[in-house]
């Protein structure tokens, strides 16, 4: 069976996208090789890459993203208001209801659509 072991975020600016990842999203920064084309970063046991590209992508709507990474999180509404005051922008300002709990939808600096999700048991 085949199962997910790596994710790449294409971004358009490497300095913002480690900042918003490594320090605002707490991943860690496991490889700066290739800095400032390509820079691994780790979150629990999966490894993600950040890839410089040359445009910005934008979505006003969660749903119009063709992929998104998606942040489990305990309390929704407390990260949105943690990453609000540090100057993240949200596409949804308040948690979203969904059949398997709540999320809030955000975007990195690059306009990759992230979701903060709150399972309910």
């Amino acid at each position: 069976m085949a199962k997910i072991c790596f994710t790449t975020i294409l971004v358009h600016n490497m300095e913002q996208a480690v900042m918003f990842y490594a320090e605002k999203l707490n991943f860690a920064i496991i490889k700066r090789d290739h800095y400032p084309h390509f820079v691994l970063l780790q979150h629990d046991l999966y490894p993600i890459a950040l890839h410089q590209v040359e445009k910005p992508t934008h979505h006003d709507d969660a749903t119009q993203s063709q992929v998104i990474l998606g942040i489990a999180t305990d309390d929704v509404t407390a990260s949105i208001q943690e990453l609000q005051s540090q100057g993240v922008e949200f596409i949804h300002t308040t948690p979203q209801k969904f059949f398997g709990g709540y999320y809030a939808a955000l975007r990195d600096p690059s306009g990759n659509v992230v979701e903060l999700i709150q399972w309910q048991s």
